[in-house]
């Protein structure tokens, strides 16, 4: 879709089995991980729910994963401007995973 070819996977729900390891490397692909869920999918939670979760979890380094798809698109989708002002604002910046250490 953007030209590139993915260099990482997220495996649904964090679920690492052999055969996704497996996958993985016959597909070229590292496996990627997060520190913070964002909980954008959880049905009792509002946009602003979402951003308060990941600013108190934060720290140098953290990332976050968040869904633009099923339950948590319409969450992801409001929640992430002022997400990205509040992160922003605090002097974080917004790394791609393969420009991180």
């Amino acid at each position: 879709m953007t030209g590139s070819r993915p260099r990482f996977h997220r495996p649904p729900h964090g679920a690492y089995t052999l055969s996704t390891v497996l996958a993985q490397r016959h597909a070229g692909l590292k496996g990627a991980h997060w520190s913070i869920e964002a909980h954008d999918w959880h049905p009792d939670f509002t946009p602003r729910q979402v951003q308060q979760r990941v600013m108190t979890q934060l720290r140098p380094g953290a990332i976050i994963v968040m869904h633009d798809a099923g339950q948590g698109a319409a969450n992801c989708v409001a929640a992430l401007p002022g997400l990205l002002e509040a992160l922003r604002g605090q002097g974080y910046e917004l790394k791609r995973l393969d420009a991180l250490a």
